[in-house]
């Protein structure tokens, strides 16, 4: 549990977010239950984000940034493995929007094909 009295609430609230990730699917979480484990109030949540899927996107352009500084200190050989390795380590982040990426480009029979199999 984050003690958000020591940093402000934005910052506890996208570090609960990934906490969070690493034990349920984005859609099963709760603007309560990101208010209550980040010990936030509900107005604190809604002073910072419109709804969870900012929240959402406000984590992933700080992944964004930090994989900006992973390319700046390695050379382009090098980037591709660290970022590959990023990408892993943080996947529940990139899970969610590649699949909707994927399902929106892929042919209505080829998602049913894929689901069969």
């Amino acid at each position: 549990m984050i003690n958000s009295r020591k940093i402000p609430a934005r910052t506890a609230l996208m570090n609960t977010l990934a906490e969070l990730l690493h034990k349920k699917p984005f859609q099963k979480i709760s603007v309560n239950e990101l208010c209550e484990t980040a010990q936030v109030s509900r107005s604190a949540f809604y002073a910072n984000f419109e709804d969870r899927y900012h929240l959402f996107s406000c984590c992933l352009e700080a992944k964004g940034r930090e994989m900006e500084k992973q390319m700046a200190n390695h050379s382009p050989e090098e980037f591709l493995y660290v970022m590959l390795d990023f990408v892993q380590k943080e996947n529940r982040f990139f899970i969610i929007p590649l699949s909707l990426i994927w399902m929106r480009k892929l042919p209505r029979a080829s998602i049913n094909f894929l689901k069969s199999t």
